[in-house]
């Protein structure tokens, strides 16, 4: 390869890489609006560990108004994390024991 051949070469991949950045660029600003929602929710988490009064009376308020729907969380939230455990612990059998090493 000659100097010039080397050098069209790299042009054209700089033009690629440049191409390829504003296409990561442009799929990235499309989940823009989710990271943002995540910053939301982490920072009220944060909040709520700062205030966890404000916590405390909003959970007590459900309690004492929607009893019946605060139970049907409860149990689903209760479910939910019982088949979570069940899940980890067949895929914890199902892995291949470790061989070697």
């Amino acid at each position: 390869m000659t100097h010039a051949d080397l050098r069209a070469r790299q042009t054209r991949l700089l033009q690629h890489s440049a191409v390829l950045r504003a296409q990561v660029r442009r799929e990235l600003m499309q989940l823009e609006p989710g990271f943002a929602l995540a910053d939301r929710v982490v920072q009220a988490g944060g909040w709520l560990r700062r205030n966890p009064l404000y916590g405390a009376a909003a959970l007590a308020a459900c309690v004492v108004l929607k009893p019946r729907a605060v139970w049907r969380v409860t149990v689903r939230v209760w479910s939910t994390w019982q088949r979570w455990q069940n899940l980890r612990q067949w895929i914890a059998r199902a892995r291949p024991a470790d061989q070697g090493g």
